[in-house]
């Protein structure tokens, strides 16, 4: 029997055994908000409204999901005195049947801030609670970051709608791999018939017999998978090609807008030097553009300049479309344009590396996303993510179109906002292809955000593996993207990811070794965001306060050897 089933006594527990730790009383005002997925009818839920937020029973959650690919199961943990909450991940099933527990119906009561100890899927979470009346109530989209389903609010209907996708591909379990096994017979018949013969044997892999034909160059077919493993650490050259500057300057002046310094063959032969074989160029292209969307003759070369110092050190090499929102825009009314704005330039960069080696892969885009929205940061509205699924899928034909070694190139797509939040992993597509196994997912992850990249006031300093708060912020986001890609099939790449200096290098060196193993331990690459920005934060300063920097860009020492050694450790084979 599903431990589900016996919800209502183990709620009881629940909500009687949890530690809270009262910070802080407030005034709990009953919401006249509704809760739905889809189109269906509002759901009858207690929800309170508290400092502006709506916050709903875990136990109401879990019967509205109860039918949907995130169902999950509850259980009590008297040795840790925590809630345990558990996904399968199986398709939904009729035999679910939670249920409801009668509603809290307080017009006014008070609302205790509370701490419960919470984990999901075997990951500490930290999720914003009160408690009214004994009971333990959470925000939806809390539950939903930690449970991976999108939230999002309709205006019009003054409703919180849920946003639930078909669901990640289950993995097989023990039990189904049998299954999978089965009729042995066909399968020695079809052998007998094609031993003799060793010509046909290509056809149970079509996408490698023709490479060795139409590929230029030294390059060699490999996987999403073999290129991802090839990884061990990754480092991004920011805020250099990609510098957000106006049109109709010079190579140099873009180059060095942001920075003090061009980038030089030794500075790269640095950076491998110190253990890092993966190497980003982000490159801002609309800046070097006409009304065609042709691309200047000059930044190219340019860009293909720096590319070949990467390529002399046999680095693995991604580039990438970075700071180019204003021609790659994601609502229905700009559509026309970003969809010729994709072809033409993913046909020249493409067609200007066609005869690189398979160590190069493209990355369609840096953080796709309408910037100074009000979701800009929570994955985006559903229109957006849609429309990106579109341009992902013409970026991939687009490069493929162009044929030669680019019919075969691992090639990289991101998700909204490049975010790992419920909402821009569930809508998120991955395209379709030509060839197979050669798409790899790319995400961001600052994490916490208040350590890592908060440049306002409100940061902090400290951050140990040994506070589950700041381990469990960070997990959330890996096992997310570990269990929805990864664990199906689908390489991810965390492209960026870094913490400002805040004269706090003892803790930097503790997140940099804890992040760049944990993400190793599953199979996922992480690059440094390097931005040559290595002084001191402090709120206003250079670059937004963004002190990323771990080279000195100029001469190639490092700045803090210490945060590098962490990292080579973390990702030592």
């Amino acid at each position: 029997m599903r431990k589900i089933f016996a919800f209502t006594i183990i709620f009881a527990m629940l909500v009687g055994l949890v530690p809270v730790f009262a910070v802080a009383d407030v005034l709990a005002v009953r919401s006249t908000h509704g809760v739905r997925i889809g189109l269906s009818e509002p759901a009858n839920v207690s929800a309170y409204n508290i400092g502006g937020n709506n916050f709903f029973m875990l136990r109401d959650v879990a019967y509205i999901l109860q039918n949907t690919w995130y169902r999950f199961d509850v259980d009590w943990d008297a040795e840790r005195s925590a809630i345990l909450i558990t996904q399968d991940f199986q398709p939904p099933g009729e035999n679910i049947a939670i249920p409801p527990v009668p509603a809290v119906v307080y017009e006014q009561a008070t609302a205790t801030q509370s701490t419960a100890i919470v984990y999901v899927n075997g990951t500490r979470v930290n999720l914003r609670a009160y408690t009214i009346a004994d009971r333990n109530f959470f925000m939806m989209r809390d539950l939903g970051d930690a449970l991976n389903f999108g939230v999002e609010w309709d205006e019009e209907a003054q409703m919180v709608q849920i946003i639930i996708t078909g669901g990640p591909t289950p993995v097989p379990s023990q039990e189904d791999e049998p299954e999978q096994q089965e009729e042995p017979e066909p399968e020695d018949e079809i052998e007998t018939e094609i031993e003799p013969e060793t010509e046909p044997e290509p056809e149970t892999e079509p996408e490698q017999e023709p490479v060795t034909a139409n590929l230029t160059g030294d390059f060699t077919s490999i996987t999403a998978q073999e290129w991802v493993d090839g990884v061990r650490a990754g480092f991004n050259i920011g805020n250099q090609l990609d510098a957000r500057t106006g049109t109709g300057q010079t190579v140099r002046q873009m180059e060095t807008a942001w920075v003090r310094t061009t980038v030089s063959p030794q500075f790269m032969a640095a950076v491998n030097d110190a253990g890092f074989n993966g190497i980003r160029i982000p490159v801002t292209w609309q800046k070097a553009i006409d009304a065609n969307f042709t691309i200047r003759p000059e930044w190219m070369a340019r860009v293909r300049e720096v590319v070949n110092y990467a390529v002399a050190l046999d680095m693995h090499i991604m580039l990438n479309t970075h700071h180019d929102d204003e021609i790659f825009r994601l609502h229905d009314q700009h559509m026309e344009d970003s969809r010729r704005a994709v072809v033409r330039i993913w046909e020249q960069i493409a067609e200007e590396f066609a005869d690189y080696s398979e160590l190069l892969v493209f990355q369609g885009f840096n953080e796709p996303r309408t910037r100074g929205s009000a979701a800009e940061w929570r994955g985006g509205t559903q229109e957006e993510r849609i429309n990106l699924n579109e341009l992902n899928q013409l970026f991939v034909d687009t490069v493929r179109a162009t044929g030669g070694n680019n019919a075969y190139r691992v090639l990289i797509v991101p998700t909204y906002a490049a975010s790992a939040t419920a909402a821009a992993v569930g809508d998120f597509a991955v395209p379709t292809d030509t060839v197979p196994d050669r798409l790899i997912v790319s995400m961001h992850h600052y994490s916490p955000w208040t350590f890592a990249l908060q440049t306002d006031h409100g940061y902090v300093r400290e951050w140990s593996r040994d506070n589950d708060r700041d381990t469990g912020a960070i997990m959330s986001y890996i096992n997310r993207a570990y269990r929805t890609f990864v664990q199906n099939g689908i390489p991810v790449v965390f492209s960026e990811a870094g913490t400002i200096n805040r004269n706090n290098l003892a803790a930097r060196v503790d997140w940099a070794e804890f992040y760049f193993g944990e993400s190793r331990e599953r199979g996922i690459p992480v690059f440094w965001w390097d931005n040559d920005q290595s002084g001191e934060f402090r709120v206003g300063g250079g670059g937004g306060g963004e002190t990323f920097g771990i080279f000195d860009r100029a001469t190639g020492n490092k700045t803090h050897p210490e945060i590098i050694a962490a990292i080579m450790r973390a990702t030592a084979p």
